[in-house]
C-alpha cells in the first residue's frame, strides 16, 4: 500500500495560493521595516505577530487563532487552513507561526484523482537540461505529443517519499529508480477482448479532459482511465 498522500482540499487550495501571495508582499513589506520588527520583538511579542496581522487585516486568514500552531507540534487546530507538522516546510503550507518561513519556489500542484484532492510535485527543476531528455518538461506538464494518458497517472517515490503528477517529473527529478504507480483501471463501453480493445485505442486517441482513451471514429470504442492508490 502506498502511503497516504498529503491531501489538499480546492477551498484549502484557493485560500494557500491568496495566503502565500499575500505573504509574499507582506514579508517584502517586513524587510524594509526591520526596525519595527526589532522593537516588537524587544516588546515580548513574536516575530510573526506582525506578519499575521497584515494577514488580517488584508482578509487571507480568520481572527479565530485556527491559522495558529499554538502548542501542537504536529497539526494545527483547522488542519483545513495551514499545517503544522515537519513537512509543512516542504509544501509550503505552514503556519504562520511555525518557525521563521523561508521564501521560496514551489511547484506542488494539488491533483485531483478519486475524488480527492492531494500534493504532487508538478515540475522540473530550473536546471534540469532537457536537451539530452526531449520533451520530459512538457510531458512532466501534461502538455506532451506522446503518451498523454501517462501523463495523468500519479507515481510515489518510495526513496523520496514524494508523490509527482506522473512518471516524467521523477524523471527529471533524477528520482526514477524505486516509482509505484497508482492502479490503473479502463472502463470501456464495448466488452471485446483486451487484445482487440488495446489494439484500438493504439490508434485512437485520448481526452485529457474526460480522462477518456478513444478507439478509431469507425469503432465507436471509449475507455474511461480510473485511478486508485495500489
Amino acid at each position: 500500500m502506498l502511503p497516504p498522500p498529503r491531501v489538499c482540499r480546492g477551498a484549502m487550495s484557493a485560500l494557500l495560493s491568496r495566503v502565500s501571495l499575500a505573504l509574499l508582499v507582506v514579508m517584502l513589506i517586513a524587510s524594509r521595516h526591520s526596525t519595527a520588527a526589532e522593537d516588537q520583538e524587544e516588546d515580548g511579542l513574536p516575530w510573526w505577530d506582525f506578519v499575521r496581522r497584515e494577514r488580517l487585516s488584508a482578509g487571507v486568514c480568520a481572527s479565530d487563532e485556527s491559522d495558529l500552531c499554538g502548542g501542537s507540534p504536529e497539526f494545527s487546530t483547522s488542519p483545513f487552513m495551514c499545517r503544522c507538522d515537519p513537512d509543512c516546510v516542504r509544501f509550503g503550507d505552514c503556519c504562520v507561526d511555525k518557525g521563521h518561513p523561508t521564501p521560496r519556489q514551489v511547484s506542488w500542484m494539488c491533483l485531483y484523482h478519486a475524488g480527492r484532492e492531494f500534493y504532487g510535485q508538478a515540475d522540473c527543476p530550473a536546471d534540469f537540461d532537457e536537451d539530452h531528455e526531449d520533451g520530459i518538461v512538457k510531458h512532466c506538464h501534461r502538455q506532451g505529443s506522446q503518451l498523454k494518458s501517462l501523463q495523468d497517472v500519479p507515481v510515489y517515490s518510495v526513496i523520496s517519499r514524494t508523490m509527482y503528477a506522473n512518471i516524467f517529473c521523477a524523471v527529471c527529478h533524477g528520482d526514477a529508480d524505486s516509482l509505484r504507480p497508482w492502479t490503473v483501471r479502463l472502463d470501456c463501453n464495448r466488452a471485446w477482448d483486451a487484445a482487440r480493445v488495446l489494439t484500438l485505442l493504439s490508434r485512437g486517441s485520448y481526452s485529457q479532459r474526460s480522462r477518456t482513451m478513444y478507439g478509431p471514429s469507425t469503432s465507436g470504442l471509449s475507455c474511461h482511465l480510473h485511478l486508485a492508490e495500489t
